[in-house]
């Protein structure tokens, strides 16, 4: 099997590293159980990432860059679908948004979650607002707390959302 590069080995830190800080939580996930999990020593991890406050700085400002990514959706429907499947794969994201100012980093991820935000209200209501939050947290909860089908839950996930949020015409 071929060696991983350091780009492959560092976003593999940064993938574990998410996912146990979503499972256990920041506080109690140590950078030696993100290198056990990896089969890796905790030296290879600090290699990478001098301190744990450095990789939750990459695992944020990697979580920040997919909702970036998603509010530059080409329009609001495909930006819902986009967000359930992250949702769905990064279980981390309900974690990392509880973080609220614990860290100086979630400032990106605030920023991004922002822009999503913003682009998917569809007017400068009070109640626009009410609605986007509540579609947004609804998924990132409903992805955390679901044992169902994940085809079934998706498509539910997406219908729900849009609805709360006023788009018409999504096919799941």
């Amino acid at each position: 099997m071929p060696r991983q590069t350091q780009e492959q080995l560092t976003a593999e830190i940064v993938a574990v590293a998410g996912r146990l800080f979503g499972a256990r939580g920041y506080g109690a996930t140590s950078v030696q159980q993100i290198a056990d999990a990896m089969g890796y020593s905790k030296a290879a991890v600090l290699y990478h990432f001098p301190s744990k406050d450095a990789l939750l700085a990459a695992v944020l400002t990697e979580a920040a860059g997919a909702i970036a990514e998603i509010a530059d959706s080409a329009d609001r429907s495909q930006a819902v679908e986009r967000y359930v499947d992250l949702a769905l794969t990064r279980s981390e994201l309900g974690v990392l948004l509880d973080l609220s100012g614990a860290h100086a980093e979630f400032r990106v991820l605030a920023e991004a979650g922002m822009r999503l935000r913003e682009f998917l209200r569809a007017d400068d209501g009070p109640e626009a607002g009410v609605r986007v939050d509540m579609a947004l947290w609804g998924v990132i909860f409903t992805a955390r707390t679901t044992g169902a089908d994940h085809d079934t839950v998706r498509a539910a996930m997406v219908r729900a959302a849009a609805d709360l949020l006023g788009i018409d015409g999504i096919e799941v």
